[in-house]
């Protein structure tokens, strides 16, 4: 902000006052139609008021230009010559005279989330309608100061010639701020404070907060650090850091060796990486086909040799080629990019083609509840070695091995199928990688149940008893006897003991084995110990009886006292010679069985066992 001296009239002083704003060009939101100036009065430039006057000023005549781009000392193909435009909004003013002088400026929101500006500074946050959308962010502030006539009669503000500036990291920043003074005052140059808003009651201003590391002398980082020379007002130094820097240029201004006025200039200096960018290397697994990326400015000017060997058509002048390459290998790609005012450069990338991988795996299908998942990897590459598996059950995100064939281990039950997904993740040593996924089915085991150990009476046919299920497959062995083997329940027609084994399978092919025992005696008859001897030496500790071709329903044992002391229906258990876990005395004990013969009639036997410690 600055102000031109028009003419002195009588108990005023006209000025034409001007407000400069930056912004990037096409932006899709116009620059404000008017401004409104604040205007106080003070008494001192470097002091604040003791009684201020507040009153505000509405521009509305404006003009917008396109800034030249500042003088570079070097040559960068990708040199950020972003397109910046100022609008000027200017009025005359009639300013009264006043001992005091006076202090304007424009307060506004919002700066555009700059490096080195402090964005969680809420003290200093605002917000602007951008129709319909509101945007938040901090709060900007630039002034100027029109002295007393104790300092001057009338004065000028210096005049500067405008450009953008941009620096590019790890190149020399070298801009000349151009000011010249029409009325011969004596200029000196440093860095100073952004401001962020008026404080209240004063003429003084509250400087934005700067982020750790940053201040207003110091508004960028660099090597060597960034600095402006006080006298020529040359603002240089090497920038090592990428973003956007705000800076604040104090204009020192003396008159007969008299500081007259300080004005200031706030510009935004943009960091960017302006070398040539090597274009991305890729390894294609797929097929022999490369799209060419890079992050070069587009204006700029490209030249592409492909690194096939032997040919001279592999080249492009494209932006962003496609190419096919004939055959599989690696290649070493060249770029050479110039831009539109003559700098050139060159870069390297490497191209790999392998085509052909085929990530696969198979196991030991199928898998039985119980069974470990034995994994074997069967992945393929034509032109390498696989040398890196990575496998992970999916249910879980889980890796579970990094081997080439690996043991699953799992927890399922017997209830229904468990599915897993499992996947295969692997790399070559030619920097291709491959996945693939399947599901790997566990099956339930079926339970194999060949019935009870039993007696029968010679030439006596048999029955077996298997658990019985319509989805499942039977097969006894040995088949002896049988009137089919491949069925639950055979007929037996045998007269030797024999052990038979069953085995139970599914569609699945999972198996289950069980086995009964089947005796012969004579009968039908009931066998039965006249003692027994429940010392825990092995030996005729349990007192059980065999029934020959009975079905026994209820066995029964009776102290000499005639009272019930055990009860079970399944005779095989036999007793222990306990009673809740207390051997009984030495002594007779009656044992009575109650069932039914093999033509089902009623049959109730008893008799004395002699039970000995």
């Amino acid at each position: 902000m600055g102000y031109e001296f028009v003419r002195k009239d009588v108990g005023a002083t006209s000025y034409r006052v001007f407000l400069k704003i930056y912004r990037v060009c096409n932006d899709p939101f116009d620059f404000e139609q008017t401004v409104k100036i604040k205007v106080l009065n003070t008494t001192d430039i470097r002091t604040s008021t003791h009684s201020i006057a507040f009153f505000t000023l509405q521009f509305t005549h404006r003009q917008i230009t396109e800034l030249p781009p500042a003088f570079k000392s070097y040559c960068a193909v990708n040199d950020p010559r972003n397109c910046v435009e100022m609008v000027v909004f200017s009025e005359e003013v009639s300013f009264a005279d006043s001992p005091e002088g006076y202090t304007l400026y424009w307060d506004m929101c919002c700066r555009n989330g700059r490096t080195n500006i402090d964005q969680a500074d809420t003290s200093c946050s605002g917000f602007e309608v951008r129709d319909p959308e509101v945007f938040s962010g901090e709060g900007t502030t630039y002034s100027c100061k029109i002295p007393p006539p104790s300092k001057a009669t009338f004065n000028n503000s210096p005049i500067v010639s405008d450009s953008s500036v941009n620096g590019c990291i790890s190149r020399p920043l070298y801009y000349q701020f151009k000011y010249s003074d029409p009325d011969g005052d004596s200029l000196a140059f440093r860095l100073g404070n952004s401001f962020c808003m008026a404080k209240a009651a004063t003429t003084d201003f509250y400087p934005a907060l700067y982020t750790q590391g940053y201040s207003g002398t110091k508004p960028m980082a660099g090597n060597p650090v960034i600095s402006i020379d006080p006298v020529t007002g040359v603002l240089s130094g090497t920038p090592d850091r990428l973003g956007r820097f705000a800076v604040t240029l104090e204009v020192y201004e003396f008159r007969s060796g008299q500081l007259i006025n300080i004005h200031r200039k706030e510009i935004q200096i943009n960091v960017y990486n302006c070398e040539i960018q090597t274009p991305t290397s890729q390894v294609n697994c797929e097929n022999r086909v490369i799209d060419f990326v890079h992050q070069n400015n587009t204006s700029n000017s490209f030249n592409w040799d492909f690194g096939v060997t032997g040919i001279s058509t592999d080249v492009s002048t494209d932006s962003f080629p496609r190419y096919t390459y004939p055959t599989n290998g690696d290649f070493k790609v060249r770029l050479i990019v110039s831009n539109p005012f003559g700098c050139t450069d060159t870069t390297y990338s490497l191209m790999k083609i392998y085509p052909g991988l085929i990530p696969d795996f198979k196991w030991n299908d199928p898998v039985c509840n119980g069974e470990q998942v034995s994994l074997q990897d069967i992945s393929s590459f034509q032109h390498g070695t696989i040398t890196a598996w990575s496998w992970q059950l999916i249910n879980t995100r889980k890796v579970f091995s990094t081997d080439q064939n690996p043991v699953f281990e799992y927890a399922a039950s017997d209830e229904r199928i468990y599915p897993f997904t499992i996947q295969l993740s692997v790399k070559t040593d030619k920097g291709c990688s491959g996945i693939v996924q399947k599901v790997v089915e566990v099956f339930p085991r079926p339970i194999a149940n060949a019935g009870p150990d039993t007696v029968i009476a010679f030439h006596r046919p048999y029955t077996m008893q298997a658990e019985v299920k319509t989805d499942h497959q039977y097969l006894w062995s040995p088949s002896d006897g049988l009137s089919d083997p491949t069925i639950a329940r055979p007929t037996l027609n045998l007269n030797h003991d024999q052990t038979f084994i069953l085995r139970v399978s599914t569609a699945n092919t999972c198996l289950s084995y069980d086995t009964v025992t089947i005796r012969y005696f004579k009968g039908p008859e009931i066998y039965v110990p006249n003692a027994f001897s429940p010392n825990a030496d092995g030996k005729n500790d349990v007192f059980r009886i065999k029934p020959v071709s009975m079905h026994v329903q209820t066995f029964e044992i009776y102290n000499r006292w005639g009272h019930k002391i055990y009860s079970s229906p399944d005779y095989r258990k036999g007793w222990d010679g306990k009673v809740n876990g207390v051997t009984q005395d030495s002594g007779m004990y009656v044992w009575v069985l109650i069932g039914k013969d093999e033509n089902g009639k009623s049959v109730r036997r008893s008799g004395n066992v002699m039970l000995i410690k």
